[in-house]
């Protein structure tokens, strides 16, 4: 938890850098001179939290398989390595990572007219051989686009 705390702030403080500071006055967020700065914005899940209620993925079982429901992302990987084996599995976990969410995303974002993302993320990526990485990407690819950018934590 902790790591995940240090790891969401130094991801967050690169892409602020490059822009300027947020500060509050009462409810409101303000730029620098003090005027009103409102976050427009959009939450990307799905991309690095599997969530499973927006995901084209068969959640019940074949009748007979003996197989469980997938019902979270533990449950979507754990069938998908039991029927394919950990290096198929962590290959189709990629290709969702390289597809789900890209560039031209954060470019529709900012053309939108929006000015904020949320990149929620599991813990369980920093466990992954370069989890991290996803994470430092999407903070990049909203830097490129001039969008501010929070990490979430999650279980």
């Amino acid at each position: 938890m902790i790591v995940t705390v240090m790891v969401t702030l130094l991801c967050a403080a690169a892409v602020l850098q490059a822009m300027p500071k947020l500060s509050t006055k009462g409810e409101q967020f303000v730029d620098q001179s003090g005027k009103p700065f409102a976050l427009r914005g959009v939450n990307l899940g799905g991309w690095l939290v599997e969530e499973i209620w927006m995901t084209p993925v068969a959640k019940d079982p074949p009748a007979g398989s003996g197989q469980k429901e997938i019902e979270d992302h533990y449950s979507l990987w754990g069938t998908i390595e039991q029927r394919l084996g950990k290096a198929a599995m962590e290959r189709v976990r990629t290709a969702w990572r390289e597809n789900w969410i890209q560039d031209s995303d954060f470019q529709r974002i900012k053309d939108l007219g929006l000015n904020h993302v949320r990149l929620p993320f599991l813990t369980m990526m920093l466990d992954e051989p370069n989890g991290i990485d996803w994470l430092k990407r999407g903070v990049a690819m909203a830097k490129k686009h001039g969008l501010r950018g929070n990490e979430a934590e999650g279980d």
